[in-house]
């Protein structure tokens, strides 16, 4: 018989056999269990409260979590190669240099995670949440991570090699460093995402919600601190892009001219009615003076439009440099 004990040495639950592998432990209350190094291979542990349990070395290979609580649990260094971790709250857990290759984590939850060089190879994560997960040289070769949270998430050095990650929101994430060979971002959320120093050259496909192209890469919109209106990945001279890729160009904006004509022309407007109060008191008068100010912003905005892309065309460093200097608004004012 095995006595599963808390930390505080009580038992909380005696299974009869001489191992927990294959146990049927579903709907137990485990807080606090202390199953350290204990083989758990197999075992069904489905809608079981494993709340700040110590499974540090555990061997939890094929076992059964769905809809179990493991939040505050530590498992680090556990092998959980090819688990069912659907619907699995795993808040706050440590998961420090854990094997989690090949599992699957299916409307799970595993923000604030520590997953420090674990080991999520081949693992699929769907419609779950992994907000400000720690996983600093963590190991996600072929995952495929669909429809996933993972805002204000920590993945420096990260591997992803291979990886598809489709549609997740990296919103704030922190990913310098990431290794990107032949993985697959389909329409990223990257608002004030960090990929300094990330190699995008080596990426299978790339695409934004710029649109996709036929040859599967797609332009890249400006960093968050360069365009207030649709912003994207914070990047620096650090981080490599295909030579596939295109920087957007500035476009022609008519609904900027339009609106401030209206500015100019209440300007304009007073002085000259002391000057022809008749004629531009009448609406035909009001309406050809806004006319000649469109006219005049249009051809400004025009102009501005062309030298920007020159601008780019001849630099395009200056996407990476123009952040914090006098040129900001006049490279970011029109929508790209």
């Amino acid at each position: 018989m095995v006595t599963i004990c808390n930390a505080a040495g009580q038992a909380i639950h005696e299974h009869p056999g001489d191992t927990l592998a294959g146990a049927y432990l579903a709907n137990k209350y485990l807080r606090n269990a202390q199953l350290v190094g204990q083989d758990l291979s197999g075992a069904d542990l489905r809608d079981t409260n494993l709340t700040e349990a110590n499974l540090e070395g555990a061997n939890l290979s094929g076992a059964m979590l769905d809809d179990s609580d493991l939040s505050q649990a530590i498992l680090r260094s556990a092998t959980m190669h090819n688990a069912s971790c659907t619907r699995t709250n795993l808040t706050g857990a440590d998961l420090t240099q854990a094997d989690m290759t090949e599992s699957q984590f299916r409307d799970a939850v595993l923000d604030g995670v520590n997953a420090a060089k674990a080991n999520f190879s081949r693992s699929v994560f769907q419609n779950g949440s992994m907000k400000k997960i720690q996983a600093d040289n963590a190991v996600l070769r072929e995952c495929q991570i669909n429809h996933t949270d993972m805002s204000h998430a920590r993945f420096v050095g990260a591997d992803f090699s291979s990886a598809r990650l489709v549609r997740v929101n990296l919103e704030y994430a922190s990913l310098p460093g990431c290794l990107v060979r032949n993985a697959v971002f389909d329409t990223p959320q990257l608002f004030a995402a960090n990929v300094s120093g990330v190699d995008f050259r080596s990426v299978a496909e790339f695409w934004t919600c710029l649109g996709k192209r036929q040859d599967g890469m797609a332009s890249i919109w400006p960093p968050c601190n360069f365009s207030d209106v649709e912003s994207g990945p914070v990047f620096d001279l650090t981080t490599t892009w295909p030579d596939r890729f295109r920087f957007p160009k500035r476009k022609f904006n008519w609904k900027a001219p339009a609106k401030a004509g209206f500015f100019l022309t209440s300007l304009v407007w007073w002085p000259l009615l002391f000057v022809n109060q008749e004629r531009f008191l009448s609406l035909p008068g009001i309406l050809g003076l806004y006319g000649c100010c469109v006219a005049i912003l249009t051809c400004v905005h025009a102009w501005r439009v062309v030298a920007t892309n020159i601008k780019i065309a001849e630099d395009p460093s200056r996407l990476y440099d123009a952040a914090f200097t006098s040129e900001r608004q006049f490279l970011s004012e029109s929508v790209w």
